[in-house]
């Protein structure tokens, strides 16, 4: 469920969070001048971009208003500044576009063709076709030519119709045709209501039944004249073959390609053209299948197959022009009141009262910044508030969080010149932040630790669970439902506490310790083949206190066949370990000098620091030009 953020002009009750309320105060880091603008203020509505860039949605919100939106870690807060009479900025950019590869063998689909039809006989009507060639004489096993002038035996889709005359009988040839008659109840019986053509008809000469005919049997004739009643068939057309067209890329999203060339199968034959040929290409097909209806062949859309292959595709890169401002009958655009576009004074600072909940602060910094040509290419598509060298109040905040519950993020903030006293409107943000970068603890598999991550028990489950820190350390505990910690193992040699150590430091294990009390205690080895190493666990005071581990060979990892070497101990919270060659020695304590009377000096009178003071040593100077530097000071804010 997403929760809500507030935009909201701040009222007195910012000033009114009492004595002990702490605001920091951020330098602009900037060389440059600026003369406090007229009407300086927040205003429009802001909006989010996470740790990689990217622009949220459905995060923008109006000063006054709320949305529905949840902050995460590294995500970054726009606010704009308005002002007036401020020049209006642009810029122009093309898209860069990623490269595909050769895409071959896309079938080109129906909607590029004219669908024919088949021959077809009216219910009930009659259907009449001649069937021409039929020959009038055979020959018999005697050698001897039988003429047969008379009658002749039909048979259509093997169904004997009846006996005929042979017609317009060629003497020379000795060929004659044969007319057939159906009705529609005859023709829908033989072949059905929608038969492509009139085939299967078979001629059977009527010779005298004492005489055994070696060629007589299926004599086939050919149509050459539809029914009086009947539909000849109509070949199927192809219309055009694209140049380009639309395919779905890797994301799913809709991408126009180039076609480079065709080919076309289609009775029998394969035709293939460049996108160039594409007419002949079309005019072969559309040949062929005339030729097919001619012969009694079926000749629609499914009896001829076009493929398209598209050509490679080079990758594009972006480019962005430099911003310009908006000239109009030879003047440069300027707007009553809009986007503040000029300069940040190096004596503006921005004062903000950070009020999160939870174990730590989750605002990293704030800045004040100009919008880039990049910045209005990425985001003008999702906001009208991007604009190249507009001014911004940047809020980035934490980009780790080591608990996997919800914190309230609420700030109060406005931006002044430290020289006049000026300031802009009082803003408060307030919504939820929340982190969704966590995995569930497995309890039938180790788990993978070898990265800094949060861990979270399934509601309901509960048992032993192993965490593997990239085989150089285990840790066996028992966990339950609901918990949560943060782990992360840092191996790097430590020169400096290697420096305190009276013996040769091996090897360094520091766990990160936020969040990572475990409700029981577990067993930790640390991995090494060594066995005359000596652990030590350093804790928070820098102190090095021996760890009362065993050495053990061959010890069993749970949940998997692997066996390792090294010094294991109970432990309920995870801490900074290191592996010395040596034991440390222990320190004498100092002898004790006995201190010299002091004679008491008369008390000064301290004069107390009034309300609204602020104590600050100033930041060095960066040289950044557009961004803040870290926070130089604290400044107590009073009612």
């Amino acid at each position: 469920m997403k929760k809500v953020l507030s935009v909201a002009l701040a009222s007195a009750m910012v000033l009114g969070m009492g004595a002990n309320a702490f605001a920091i105060s951020y330098s602009t880091g900037s060389n440059q001048e600026a003369d406090w603008p007229d009407n300086f203020q927040f205003d429009g509505e802001l909006f989010v971009t996470d740790k990689d860039g990217d622009i949220i949605e459905e995060s923008t919100t109006e000063l006054n208003d709320s949305e529905s939106v949840d902050f995460e870690p590294g995500d970054t807060i726009w606010m704009p500044l308005y002002a007036d009479d401020q020049y209006v900025w642009h810029n122009t950019y093309t898209k860069g576009e990623d490269g595909a590869d050769a895409v071959s063998s896309i079938r080109l689909g129906e909607g590029y063709f004219s669908e024919g039809s088949i021959a077809s006989n009216p219910t009930g009507g009659t259907q009449e076709n001649v069937v021409e060639d039929v020959p009038v004489s055979v020959v018999v096993d005697s050698g001897s030519n039988w003429a047969n002038n008379s009658k002749v035996t039909v048979t259509v889709g093997g169904t004997n119709v009846g006996r005929t005359k042979l017609k317009n009988v060629d003497t020379t040839k000795k060929t004659g045709t044969v007319t057939i008659t159906l009705d529609g109840t005859e023709y829908n019986a033989i072949f059905g209501g929608d038969a492509a053509t009139f085939t299967g008809v078979a001629v059977t000469l009527n010779v005298a039944e004492n005489v055994s005919v070696t060629n007589s049997d299926v004599v086939i004739g050919v149509v050459k004249t539809p029914g009086t009643n009947g539909t000849a068939q109509a070949p199927a057309t192809l219309n055009s073959i694209p140049t380009t067209i639309e395919v779905e890329d890797e994301d799913g999203n809709l991408v126009e390609r180039t076609v480079e060339s065709a080919k076309a199968v289609v009775n029998g034959k394969t035709f293939t053209e460049k996108a160039k040929n594409f007419s002949d290409l079309i005019s072969d097909v559309n040949d062929e299948l005339d030729a097919m209806a001619k012969a009694g062949k079926s000749a629609l859309i499914k009896d001829v197959v076009v493929t398209l292959n598209l050509a490679e595709k080079k990758a594009t890169d972006d480019v962005v022009n430099k911003p310009h401002i908006e000239v109009a009958d030879d003047d440069k655009v300027m707007v009553d009141y809009g986007h503040y576009t000029g300069n940040i004074d190096k004596n503006w600072s921005i004062n903000l009262i950070e009020k999160s909940t939870g174990v730590a602060e989750l605002i990293e910094k704030a800045e004040l910044y100009k919008a880039t040509a990049t910045d209005y290419a990425s985001y003008s598509k999702y906001t009208d508030e991007i604009m190249p060298n507009a001014v911004y109040l940047k809020i980035t905040l934490e980009d780790t969080w080591k608990t996997v519950d919800s914190e309230t993020l609420t700030y109060y903030v406005y931006v002044a010149d430290n020289d006049s006293g000026k300031q802009t409107n009082e803003v408060w943000v307030s919504g939820k932040y929340v982190n969704n970068n966590w995995e569930y603890v497995d309890f039938d598999w180790t788990n993978d630790a070898s990265k800094a991550q949060l861990w979270k028990v399934r509601k309901g489950e509960n048992g032993t669970a192993v965490f593997d820190f990239a085989d150089k350390a285990f840790f066996t505990v028992k966990m339950y439902s609901g918990e949560s910690m943060y782990l992360d193992l840092s191996t790097a040699y430590d020169k400096a506490i290697a420096g305190e150590m009276d013996a040769e430091a091996d090897s360094f294990y520091k766990f990160d310790n936020d969040n990572a009390n475990f409700s029981r205690t577990g067993e930790l080895i640390i991995v090494t083949d060594d066995e005359t190493l000596v652990p030590y666990e350093i804790d928070e005071d820098g102190n090095f206190v021996e760890v009362d581990a065993k050495y053990v060979e061959d010890y069993a990892i749970a949940h998997t066949n692997k066996k390792v070497n090294g010094f294991v101990f109970s432990t309920k919270t995870l801490g900074n370990y290191v592996l010395s060659t040596e034991e440390l020695g222990q320190e004498q304590p100092a002898e004790e000098t006995p201190a010299k009377p002091v004679t008491p000096s008369e008390p000064t009178q301290e004069t107390p620091a009034t309300d609204n003071t602020t104590s600050a040593k100033p930041n060095p100077d960066t040289g950044a030009e557009d961004f803040v530097g870290l926070a130089v000071s604290l400044a107590v804010v009073s009612v």
